[in-house]
């Protein structure tokens, strides 16, 4: 039977730490102290005594033959700190499993070696090892993000969702990445992510547009195909958290549309009601508001394919052309 050599290699790093630190102390310190305790508990559940994870303060690399195993863990992690409204960004990619003692530089005797080993304790990590570091740095979002390298097509399927962030506040088209689905019984711990979306927007920009991807992903891991509608009282059943939010609350749809990043989410749920919904009342209503909002009409052109396909966007401006027709506006 053949070995399977495959290594994975992954990073996460607490977001906003660096701000917490300036502010509230004890508020800092906190999540460094949970981050500590998620990280032991999902190394407990899920991991076994061949992978390795290498941890600090407030980051951690990690390493592991499985993939199963790997993104069982990174999950873990976020949906425990997820409860404490902690936020994770990070990255898994393929990769070597090598790294070296810090301290113990080639062509040294034992004797010098053993001696700084004594006051210099840390891991030294070569190239392949701190690729997801890289992905991570360059990542402007909350998310795992799922390099290209991981061609596990089964396990892609069902494990991960396409998602984007956006690199910059003035950026129109978002970059998308492959980020780790959320399971069914782990949605409830982002209820409040909408508002922590929104508070965070009216401080700073540049931090909330972080929170996007993970709304994206957060918005197409529920399943819509479960939703009701009876026609005698007019009332819907099994509705999902992001259709109250965003299609039956109009003043927190005013505001996300405003956001930087409300155009993406828009069409994420576009996408998945088109998609899922049976209930052709509430597509007809998503297709309204998105037709008849200048805002997200106009983002059309930039929404990648991947976050809401060309056929469903298309549908969109002809919805909009035929009410224009109808009511003669």
């Amino acid at each position: 039977m053949a070995v399977d050599t495959q290594n994975f290699v992954a990073y996460v790093d607490l977001l906003g730490i660096g701000d917490a630190s300036l502010g509230d102390g004890d508020s800092y310190y906190d999540q460094l102290r949970r981050f500590r305790l998620a990280l032991c508990d999902a190394v407990d559940r899920h991991l076994d005594k061949s992978d390795e994870v290498f941890a600090f303060s407030d980051c951690a690399f990690a390493n592991s033959s499985s993939l199963d195993r790997l993104g069982s863990y990174l999950a873990r992690l976020q949906y425990v700190l997820w409860d404490y409204n902690i936020f994770l960004k990070g990255a898994i990619s393929q990769g070597e499993r090598d790294h070296f003692e810090f301290a113990a530089l080639p062509k040294q005797s034992k004797e010098i070696v053993a001696d700084r080993k004594r006051k210099l304790h840390g891991y030294w990590f070569p190239k392949a090892f701190v690729y997801p570091a890289l992905l991570e740095k360059n990542l402007k979002g909350v998310a795992i993000q799922v390099h290209g390298s991981v061609s596990d097509e089964k396990w892609l399927e069902v494990n991960t969702t396409t998602s984007a962030y956006f690199p910059t506040d003035a950026t129109k088209k978002p970059i998308v990445i492959r980020d780790i689905r959320i399971p069914e019984e782990h949605l409830p711990a982002l209820n409040n992510l909408l508002k922590t979306y929104m508070l965070m927007s009216h401080g700073s920009r540049r931090v909330s547009r972080y929170y996007v991807p993970l709304i994206v992903t957060w918005i197409k891991s529920y399943d819509y195909s479960k939703i009701g509608f009876d026609s005698r009282t007019s009332e819907y059943s099994d509705i999902p958290l992001p259709v109250k939010h965003l299609v039956f609350n109009p003043k927190i749809a005013f505001e996300v549309t405003a956001l930087v990043g409300g155009d993406v989410i828009f069409y994420s749920l576009l996408a998945k009601i088109a998609v899922e919904c049976q209930v052709e009342k509430l597509t007809a209503k998503v297709f309204d508001y998105i037709a008849g909002n200048k805002r997200l009409r106009a983002a059309a052109e930039h929404i990648p394919d991947e976050i809401c396909p060309l056929l469903i966007r298309q549908r969109m401006i002809d919805t909009r052309i035929h009410h224009l027709f109808k009511t003669g506006k």
